[in-house]
């Protein structure tokens, strides 16, 4: 557990066990209560290539911000306009820059057309996002926090993992 104090810009690495010797009047516990989609969903480019797009943030609009991956690798040469054939008939589309990158465009403004409701879809075709310092490949309830309450994190939050994998936490003070 990580717990940051204001008043001296302190940060005490601890254990969860000392959750509540920690706390004092006037103090703010935030909880994450979203759970982790399975946001990496595997596709192929105009030329039949593998590649993965990990949804980022939902935009206004029914768009998305996206990030586009081949071999667990950032893809810097996509252009605006690009189709990514996804599963069972759905497509990204990339309509323009979200952020640049000096190597170039690594974030996209995406619009996103799937044969059904976007939960449904990613718990049948997605994959957890997940970095290259994991081993292997896990199941998406390995990725969610012990207060999940609705679906809507593109990666596994930090804070309140299940005690199987640790349990850090942050707390403002």
């Amino acid at each position: 557990m990580l717990v940051a104090d204001r008043s001296n810009g302190s940060l005490v690495d601890t254990t969860f066990s000392e959750f509540p010797h920690m706390l004092r009047p006037g103090d703010l516990v935030v909880i994450n209560t979203s759970g982790t989609l399975a946001a990496e969903i595997p596709g192929t480019d105009a030329q039949g290539r593998e590649i993965d797009v990990h949804l980022s943030t939902q935009l206004p609009a029914e768009l998305w911000t996206v990030e586009v991956r081949r071999a667990g690798e950032p893809v810097f040469d996509a252009t605006a306009g690009q189709s990514i054939q996804l599963p069972t008939g759905g497509r990204a589309v990339l309509l323009a820059p979200y952020a640049e990158h000096p190597a170039g465009v690594r974030l996209w403004v995406a619009k996103l057309d799937v044969p059904e409701r976007l939960h449904t879809y990613l718990a049948a075709h997605g994959r957890p996002i997940r970095y290259g310092y994991v081993q292997g490949s896990w199941p998406i309830s390995a990725y969610q926090n012990v207060y999940v309450t609705e679906p809507g994190s593109a990666v596994r939050a930090a804070a309140a993992r299940s005690p199987s994998s640790g349990t850090p936490c942050l707390m403002p003070r």
